[in-house]
């Protein structure tokens, strides 16, 4: 069986090294369960449909949007001329030319503390007044100088902010160690490996209390139970996209014991994976 999709930022971006991509699409047909290795911003502009993600399923009509960090999946259904605008970014655009949203208070509590920090792999539903933000996007959407780019992304991201919640006061940012991207890589790109602290740490370099410390700095999670989140992601996407049986879809992610599988996913997601499919799939509300 296939993989969940994902795109990818290589196939993407016209400019590689601008890293920004936005486009306008009317669906009637179902999307695939997908993830990207970038940051989107969706948003309905006409019709309606149905938004599927790891938060569940949410309307989608007209004004609501999602942010996606890389790693965070989705897809679309009973799309009724649903119109989506999308804006599309590299993450690597936030510790370069995107640096300064990290003196905007919403804008860096959503990208750089909040969920959708990179380890965090988060997604935000929003819901906001159509026309500030369309008009912000259009602007965007219409540019071809590299410069104006850049920096319409710049306004059409802290307009976005200004329409989301933010906590009164924003707590203070802390370098992220970089031992932690390490970790992330690590974790993601052998999911099915049988990682300790012990043996993550080792791999690393460090102490295993150390790389604990600085890893719940920057995810919120300890990087075991952050491994645990991800295998439930990825089974998700597995439980959608494929017909693999459950059972070998916790070995697909790492989890050979389908008791201890169903235990991890239904603590993660409230109902068993036979369920989740079912649901998913069937649109059940």
């Amino acid at each position: 069986m296939p993989p969940p999709s994902r795109y990818k930022a290589s196939h993407l971006f016209r400019l590689p090294q601008l890293g920004i991509h936005t486009s306008r699409h009317i669906l009637n047909d179902p999307t695939v369960v997908h993830d990207h290795d970038f940051f989107e911003v969706a948003f309905v502009t006409g019709g309606a449909g149905v938004h599927v993600s790891a938060s569940g399923e949410q309307q989608a009509q007209c004004g609501h949007g999602w942010i996606l960090a890389p790693g965070a999946w989705h897809a679309y259904r009973n799309c009724q001329n649903l119109e989506i605008c999308n804006c599309c970014f590299a993450a690597s655009l936030l510790e370069r030319d995107l640096a300064a949203l990290r003196h905007d208070a919403g804008a860096n509590h959503i990208f750089f503390q909040g969920p959708l920090a990179l380890e965090r792999r988060g997604i935000i539903a929003f819901n906001s007044p159509t026309n500030s933000i369309f008009q912000s996007w259009a602007a965007l959407h219409g540019s071809s100088n590299s410069l104006i780019c850049i920096a319409r992304l710049l306004l059409f991201l802290g307009e976005l902010a200004t329409s989301l919640p933010v906590p009164h006061r924003a707590p203070l940012e802390k370098k992220r160690h970089p031992a932690v991207a390490e970790a992330v890589e690590l974790l993601e790109s052998a999911m099915q490996e049988e990682w300790t602290l012990k043996s993550l740490a080792g791999k690393l370099h460090l102490a295993p209390g150390y790389l604990a410390r600085v890893f719940k700095e920057a995810t919120g999670l300890a990087p075991i139970a952050w491994l645990h989140r991800l295998r439930c992601e990825r089974a998700a996407q597995l439980l959608l996209q494929t017909d693999l049986p459950v059972a070998a879809v916790g070995v697909r992610v790492g989890w050979s014991d389908p008791n201890l599988f169903a235990r991890r996913f239904r603590a993660s997601y409230g109902i068993s994976a036979s369920q989740y499919r079912s649901r998913f799939r069937a649109g059940e509300n």
